[in-house]
């Protein structure tokens, strides 16, 4: 008989607690980004959801990249154009445990239009290139 009550006791005190915690198991914060709206975030930012309508964009201060991670997996980027170094985040809806994250941006030398590659060299054998070949 003691054995019943006490495992009633601890089955009823389990019981509560889940119903206690059920309202906080879907809170979570959400963003939606409107088309033709750039959302421009400071620091990292953590949500559950979130919707990128069509030429939306997300944004970093200057001198500064964001990237999106979904469960802990990075996604949501595409070239934004052919040069290859330009991203935005694909349009869609993302669920989970997303986080945004800002971070100082580290931009290899050559970035900025420079010719034949990285460093702007010339590759051994004359052809253009990057340092990596000198």
């Amino acid at each position: 008989m003691f054995v019943d009550k006490r495992y009633l006791k601890i089955l009823a005190v389990v019981f509560v607690s889940a119903v206690l915690m059920l309202p906080l198991t879907g809170c979570g914060k959400s963003k939606s980004i409107e088309s033709g709206s750039t959302w421009e975030i400071a620091e990292t930012t953590k949500l559950s959801s979130l919707n990128i309508a069509d030429i939306a964009a997300i944004k970093a201060p200057e001198g500064h990249i964001v990237t999106l991670t979904v469960d802990g997996v990075e996604t949501g980027q595409v070239l934004e154009t052919w040069e290859g170094v330009n991203y935005k985040f694909a349009p869609g809806n993302y669920k989970g445990n997303i986080v945004l994250t800002v971070a100082e941006a580290n931009v290899a030398a050559g970035r900025s239009g420079g010719r034949g590659g990285a460093a702007g060299g010339r590759m051994s054998g004359g052809a253009e290139g990057g340092a990596a070949f000198r």
